[in-house]
């Protein structure tokens, strides 16, 4: 079951250019504010040479989250659990219920916590 909550993801460093090389090096950091899933909330890192489902990986900054694409299309900030499943899953703390979008930054409106399910 799943629950609306107020939370952004968004990118720290400047704008981004159209090429995506240049736009993913742009999202080298993403920030996680939420007051529903504080340990959520915090700094993510790009996980260099890792895309689970073919989509860049973010792991919190001295935590054990991470912002991934599931096998069903949509962003998640998961957990260890997540992790040992090597991201080929649909669960975390949060998801935003759009599919498909290249990048978290780019999903418009609220996060749901709990599963997608």
């Amino acid at each position: 079951m799943h629950h609306p909550c107020s939370t952004s993801i968004g990118r720290t460093a400047s704008a981004c250019t159209s090429a995506d090389m240049k736009l993913l090096s742009s999202q080298m950091v993403l920030r996680v504010v939420t007051h529903k899933q504080p340990s959520c909330e915090g700094f993510y890192d790009l996980v260099l040479g890792m895309r689970p489902n073919g989509k860049p990986l973010w792991r919190m900054r001295g935590g054990s989250r991470w912002i991934y694409m599931g096998t069903d299309g949509r962003w998640y900030v998961g957990g260890i659990m997540s992790r040992r499943r090597q991201f080929r899953c649909e669960s975390g703390y949060m998801f935003h219920s759009a599919q498909g979008c290249s990048l978290p930054v780019f999903l418009q409106g609220p996060w749901s916590w709990g599963d997608s399910k």
